[in-house]
């Protein structure tokens, strides 16, 4: 039987805009680990589950707080009217004049300035962090995440009293099927028109990135597929390969059934284990993990 967590491991990082989520570390070491998943929904319950040891938790607060009056100017900013994404107007794409820290980040796992731009990511002061944004087909912004940066930390510290965590996120909940997710394009060598299509579904988007020298790479972004992407992945390509965190029976337990799903429509998945993340490998070593 999972766990409950206490509401002090949770509810003080819990977002203030009804409908979104965080995720930040709970009881794995390492980098990278942000697996505690909180949200505040539309009734303003806050809700935490932990993707690696499975605690959960449910709160009801009795009445509003301003703790999080940062957080909150962020949530207005971050959408339209109608209720459509829009990144921050402050959003810098020149990695050159990122703080150092944000700069270091993506290269540090070999991403090129030439990949960073391709994928949009930038850098805003407002939010604190490096923002990576998700696009759809048809260049509509569906999600965005914050990853926050050393001078962001301090600031959110300074406002709060808190810490934030590590990445924050914000989606179009309208959004649906593969929509929802975040894919970078095959980037490599141009293949021969009869080449298998090959997709590989990961965690993060750096991963996505780093894969998308081989093949396209799709970031689930915390989200579960729902049947029309798991519909269309299943269809679109000969070979999917599943690549998540491999370590903890929740995140296997995810793998196998997303397996199982998009089994129902193509035999060719397949789930690959790991002792690290994709962004982790070079272009090479992830060519020969795909074989």
């Amino acid at each position: 039987m999972a766990d409950y967590l206490d509401k002090d491991e949770f509810v003080p990082f819990a977002p203030e805009a009804l409908g979104e989520e965080v995720h930040i570390h709970h009881c794995k070491q390492g980098k990278d680990n942000d697996r505690l998943y909180i949200k505040r929904k539309y009734d303003g319950t806050i809700i935490a589950y932990c993707h690696h040891c499975g605690a959960r938790g449910l709160h009801r607060e009795s009445g509003p707080t301003n703790i999080y009056a940062k957080r909150a100017a962020q949530d207005a900013k971050a959408k339209k009217s109608d209720g459509t994404l829009v990144l921050p107007k402050d959003i810098e794409l020149d990695v050159s004049k990122w703080p150092k820290d944000s700069r270091v980040w993506p290269l540090k796992y070999g991403l090129t300035e030439e990949e960073i731009n391709a994928n949009h990511l930038g850098y805003s002061k407002f939010y604190g962090g490096v923002v990576l944004p998700a696009f759809d087909e048809k260049g509509a912004l569906t999600t965005f995440s914050i990853r926050y940066s050393e001078e962001g930390i301090r600031a959110t510290e300074k406002s709060t009293g808190r810490p934030p965590p590590k990445y924050r996120t914000y989606r179009d909940h309208g959004a649906q099927g593969i929509r929802r997710m975040f894919r970078a394009r095959y980037s490599g060598i141009p293949l021969p028109s009869n080449s298998k299509r090959i997709a590989v579904l990961v965690e993060d988007m750096l991963s996505a990135i780093k894969v998308s020298r081989v093949a396209d790479g799709y970031a689930l972004l915390g989200t579960s597929l729902d049947d029309k992407a798991v519909f269309t992945l299943a269809k679109k390509y000969d070979i999917i390969f599943i690549w998540l965190d491999n370590d903890n029976i929740q995140v296997k337990k995810t793998q196998s059934k997303l397996l199982k799903r998009l089994q129902l429509y193509n035999r060719n998945i397949n789930i690959i284990y790991t002792d690290k993340d994709p962004k982790e490998y070079t272009t090479s070593e992830i060519r020969d993990i795909l074989k």
